[in-house]
């Protein structure tokens, strides 16, 4: 088992087309338990943004992949952002870094496996080594598995890991 980020430094360009694919019909098995369906037009952009992702001059967003024997099992793709934060007077020009999960999915024949929560505790590894205080995400209805992860590990108010507290 082996956890990596899923661009040009980190994988070998004979694996990279084959889990580009992977995840893009994971994220398409995702969105379709969300009564979401993609077509043509949509499968196109999703490549273009992982195509974006994997290029090793992007710092936005990123893809933590788990592999087992070369295969992925899960992924965790996340995007970085920027908050600029008020104070009574106004704007002030301090500029806070947070973490968004876009999207999680394991393969399900290897789900209850700790999966998921190595994949997340990878990212919270790398925020607290960033300086990065707070991880987000939403929870759609329909993915039942999600919420109960989340509560597993004390999700409120859509964050998941705050540095403060």
């Amino acid at each position: 088992m082996v956890i990596k980020i899923l661009d040009t430094d980190n994988i070998h360009s004979k694996y990279l087309t084959h889990f580009k694919k992977t995840i893009l019909d994971s994220y398409i098995y995702i969105r379709e338990i969300e009564n979401f369906k993609i077509n043509d037009e949509n499968k196109i952009k999703i490549l273009k943004e992982i195509d974006n992702i994997t290029n090793k001059y992007n710092k936005k967003s990123n893809i933590l992949i788990y592999l087992i024997n070369n295969n992925i099992m899960g992924y965790l793709w996340y995007i970085k952002e920027e908050i600029n934060k008020y104070d009574n007077l106004g704007f002030c020009n301090d500029k806070k870094e947070y973490v968004w999960i876009h999207s999680i999915f394991v393969d399900p024949s290897v789900r209850k496996e700790g999966i998921c929560k190595s994949l997340y505790m990878k990212l919270k590894e790398m925020c607290i080594n960033e300086n990065i205080e707070k991880i987000y995400s939403n929870i759609n209805p329909l993915e039942s598995n999600k919420e109960i992860f989340y509560n597993k590990i004390d999700l409120e108010n859509n964050i998941i890991y705050s540095i403060n507290e």
